[in-house]
């Protein structure tokens, strides 16, 4: 049971590490030298694949199901850039392809607080007066944490989105935080 939950928290964990570097220019990426760690821990990702029959040699689905969501993306990762197989570089294509569209992830986060703020402002202006003293902390606690909260998820994701859910929640950070204090 440990190692079930060790694998269904490792695998998010890895894939946002991986993110987090593949986010820097290849050739900084290079000179670092830390696409070699990418690349090594993708052939370890491929061996474990492997060795549960999850995949097939020839990068296919194997006998196999795998039960998580995350080991299946991975899969489809391996799936996705088999024609690319043979290159030096097909290692770093799979951490690519594992990592494309995970900043859609963080806007989602950032866009579902800025939704949420307003909602939990009027539930703190209307309850104001049924609620205990220190229940209206949690509540302005909440008033500070969603909008940061959104800022850095904001800051974690790509193009245009990024700038305009960081700057709604960073003005709404501000505001908050001369209300609260």
């Amino acid at each position: 049971m440990f190692r079930k939950t060790l694998s269904r928290l490792l695998l998010p964990t890895l894939r946002f590490f991986c993110y987090l570097l593949l986010r820097q220019n290849n050739d900084k990426l290079r000179k670092k030298g830390r696409d070699r760690e990418l690349i090594t821990t993708m052939k370890r990702a491929y061996t474990v694949l492997l060795e549960g029959n999850h995949l097939n040699e020839d990068l296919t689905n194997g006998p196999n199901t795998l039960k998580t969501k995350g080991s299946r993306i991975l899969a489809e990762a391996f799936m996705n850039v088999r024609e690319y197989r043979e290159e030096d570089d097909f290692y770093f294509l799979v951490a690519k392809e594992w990592v494309r569209d995970y900043e859609k992830k963080f806007h989602r986060t950032s866009l579902a607080c800025v939704i949420l703020l307003p909602l939990w402002f009027a539930s703190v202006l209307f309850l104001d007066d049924y609620i205990a003293f220190a229940v209206l902390g949690l509540f302005l606690l909440g008033l500070i944490l969603i909008p940061l909260i959104g800022m850095l998820a904001g800051a974690l994701g790509k193009g245009w989105r990024k700038w305009v859910l960081t700057g709604v929640n960073t003005l709404f950070f501000a505001n908050n935080f001369f209300i609260v204090f």
